[in-house]
């Protein structure tokens, strides 16, 4: 008597960092399996690699990573596995990091329209994974589309500000894509004016002209409680450190991408004195949540 195949293994696929993974699993639910390698609230720039994770990407059958250096432990892994970078892929043309010798910014996510075409590239990846062609395209719509209204949503609340006003203080450049996307200036006040990390008296004066002159209400932290440098900038400077982080380099903790995204905008406009509409962004989040 013959005995039946063993059913096929599901595809597994491994997505890099909190961002990726959701796209990815807001895609793929149900139709292939999506490993998270990293929490969504890690910072992908610091991570390191476990023996688990290492097991992990050598079974996977697709390693989808940002790429343009936002996870350097995953750049040593050496494996048969496909490893694809998703975001150099979808967005070759990433705004370059001014004054950093041309280094593109890797946080292409925070524009929406760049974060629909990691969508769209992800999509078409994770095809050759499953045969539920229809539903994965007609997911990738559905979320090309919030995604094309959050771009919408985003530009209406950027309006409730002043142009002066429109000016992004932080301690480190991770917002260059959301500033160009937006006609927002971004000043990265520890990265643009320390010497190797070190923020020396000279800089510090620099640096809190510079904030007195750029029309910064709040300097945003990526972190709470906020660094000693940028505690230094505010009181020299005078200008406060917001109560509220902004989200830089992956999602808020049980948060989806849409979720982070328009609480960023949203804490970044009434920080400088705009106004911001929260129901249609959590309208737009539960139309996120919602594509099957």
């Amino acid at each position: 008597m013959l005995l039946p195949p063993p059913p096929a293994r599901a595809a597994t696929v491994v997505a890099a960092d909190g961002v990726l993974c959701d796209l990815s699993r807001t895609l793929a639910d149900g139709l292939i399996t999506v490993v998270c390698l990293l929490p969504a609230s890690q910072d992908p720039h610091q991570a390191a690699l476990r023996p688990s994770d290492r097991q992990v990407l050598a079974q996977s059958d697709l390693v989808l990573v940002n790429g343009y250096g936002l996870t350097p432990a995953l750049s040593k892994v050496q494996g048969r596995r496909p490893q694809v970078a998703v975001a150099e892929l979808a967005v070759p043309n990433s705004p370059s990091f001014e004054g950093a010798g041309g280094v593109r910014d890797p946080h292409v996510w925070h524009d929406p329209r760049q974060g629909a075409a990691m969508v769209r590239l992800i999509a078409a990846r994770l095809a050759a994974f499953t045969d539920q062609d229809s539903r994965l395209s007609s997911r990738s719509q559905q979320a090309a589309g919030v995604l094309t209204d959050l771009d919408a949503w985003t530009a209406r609340q950027i309006a409730t500000l002043p142009p002066p006003a429109r000016v992004l203080a932080s301690g480190h450049r991770a917002f260059r894509s959301f500033a160009r996307r937006y006609g927002i200036r971004e000043l990265a006040v520890i990265e643009s004016f320390s010497t190797a990390g070190l923020l020396r008296p000279q800089g510090l004066n620099q640096v809190s002209d510079a904030l007195q002159r750029s029309g910064a209400r709040v300097i945003f932290p990526d972190r709470l409680p906020p660094s000693k440098a940028l505690r230094r900038i505010s009181q020299r400077s005078g200008v406060p450190i917001s109560s509220v982080a902004l989200v830089a380099d992956g999602l808020a903790a049980k948060a989806s991408y849409v979720d982070t995204f328009t609480a960023n905008v949203c804490t970044f406009v009434e920080g400088q004195g705009g106004s911001c509409d929260r129901p249609g962004g959590q309208q737009l989040a539960r139309r996120w949540a919602a594509i099957r």
